[in-house]
């Protein structure tokens, strides 16, 4: 039983300092991102959707921000939904609610 346990508490103090060396890498959540990110998500998923083009879900984003975004933070969303949407590929998708199918149809649209 204390075998058990000396390989337990080791591997626990190893995932600990692990964790603790990769927190400190990529340093704490940004709090901006925390409070917007389920409408950032949300607007990148409308542009794909209807299928817009850059300029197209420009003006979307503008108007839904100067609706719904405090004046003093809504630079900084539209900002973050933009770098979104450029980022935005097969591979991070589903963390935008999104269907392979969906993407592919918008992709064109957008690379106009």
């Amino acid at each position: 039983m204390d075998l058990l346990r000396d390989v337990f508490v080791d591997a626990y103090e190893h995932s600990a300092s692990r964790y603790a060396s990769i927190r400190h890498e990529i340093g704490d959540p940004d709090p901006f991102w925390l409070q917007y990110r389920t409408d950032i998500k949300e607007q990148v998923r409308d542009v794909v959707v209807r299928q817009s083009e850059k300029l197209e879900a420009a003006h979307y984003l503008l108007n839904w921000a100067h609706q719904e975004v405090t004046a003093s933070d809504r630079d900084k969303v539209i900002e973050l939904t933009e770098e979104q949407l450029l980022v935005l590929n097969e591979g991070n998708i589903a963390r935008m609610r999104l269907r392979p199918s969906e993407y592919t149809a918008w992709r064109p649209n957008w690379q106009k």
